[in-house]
């Protein structure tokens, strides 16, 4: 069994080949809003901080230095509520909550 044929990297083909992955070549892979959430939601170090929000779907009440920040990965939720952050890079409780998910690496 042979394996998929390789060609050489050069300009023409970096170019050419970018659109294959998202974001291009270095780039880290892509995960959906579904994606993360799962993900932490699985995660052994993470889980036991997240807390389903007892009136939204895809929306928890996360610990982060005793206090319970609620949170959402749905953007209906949060566009209509701005009182729930969205769960997103940059955001200081998930920037927290993915620190303390990685903690376990």
């Amino acid at each position: 069994m042979t394996g998929p044929k390789q060609k050489a990297v050069t300009l023409k083909t970096l170019e050419s080949d970018a659109d294959l992955t998202p974001g291009g070549y270095g780039s880290a892979p892509v995960m959906t809003l579904d994606e993360i959430e799962q993900t932490l939601v699985q995660n052994q170090l993470a889980s036991p901080i997240i807390h389903p929000h007892p009136d939204f779907d895809h929306t928890y009440l996360v610990e982060i230095d005793g206090d319970k920040v609620p949170m959402t990965f749905d953007k209906d939720i949060y566009d209509t509520n701005p009182e729930i952050g969205f769960m997103t890079y940059g955001n200081p409780t998930f920037d927290a909550l993915l620190d303390v998910g990685d903690e376990g690496r």
